[in-house]
Order: structure tokens, then sequence, then C-alpha cells
């Protein structure tokens, strides 16, 4: 199939080349692969990840679990410098057996429970968002 696909300027404009036919080369590799499938190019998501906020002073970046908590996407995003908001205790569970510390972990969710900022507090983590009492 790789060799069959033509690259047009539609294509360019989504997807680099070299990460286009990475995608293609796997779907080649894996003739039962389902769809829809989401796959994702480990390279541009660390590229991407260094890029945010790298031009604001100061800044610290926080990743939203609920964009997407998959454990190998959490795993790459721990070995760099971001931190984690959650909205969630099956998020929070997640960022705990992975062993991400609570100093990085942050949650802006909105809507609390008490046992949920009880159980973020309880293991470090000390930085919540209140949008009122």
């Amino acid at each position: 199939m790789v060799r069959q696909f033509k690259l047009t300027h539609l294509h360019k404009r989504i997807v680099s080349k070299k990460t286009l036919f990475k995608i293609l080369s796997y779907i080649d590799a894996n003739p039962d692969i389902r769809t829809p499938t989401l796959l994702i190019d480990k390279e541009k998501l660390i590229e991407n990840a260094k890029l945010i906020g790298k031009q604001i002073p100061g800044s610290r970046v926080f990743y939203a679990v609920k964009a997407n908590g998959d454990p190998k996407i959490l795993r790459i995003l721990k070995e760099l410098d971001i931190g984690f908001e959650i909205a969630s205790i099956g998020e929070f569970n997640e960022l705990k057996k992975l062993g991400i510390e609570p100093d990085r972990i942050i949650t802006s969710n909105p809507i609390k429970s008490i046992e949920f900022i009880e159980q973020l507090y309880n293991f470090g983590v000390k930085y919540f968002v209140f949008d009122s009492p």
C-alpha cells in the first residue's frame, strides 16, 4: 500500500511526509488492523510536547489526561518535564500507577467531591482550582 499511495498537497498540510509514511508502513505491516484506529507518532508527540510553553518565560505545562489517558502516552510525557491535569479519580489512579510525583499533578475541574480532594491532598497534590465555595 505504501508504494501505491500518492502524497498530495492536502496531506502535507495535515501531517509530515515522514509521519505519513510511518503510518502507511505500520498499516502495511499489520494487515488485520481494524478501523477506525488511532495511530500516534511517538517522535512527533515528543517534539510537540517540548514546544508547548517554550516561548512563555516561567510557564509550566500540564497535559490534560482527559485528552488521551493511554498509559503509553502518559509514560512518554512522564519522561519529559511536563505536569498532568486531572479531573477524576480514574485519571489520578492512572498517574499513581505510573509513579507520577504529586508536584506534577493539578486539578482544574470545577466540580470536585470531598473524597477526590482528600485523596489528592493526602497523596501530596497541592494545586486545586476552585470556582466558588
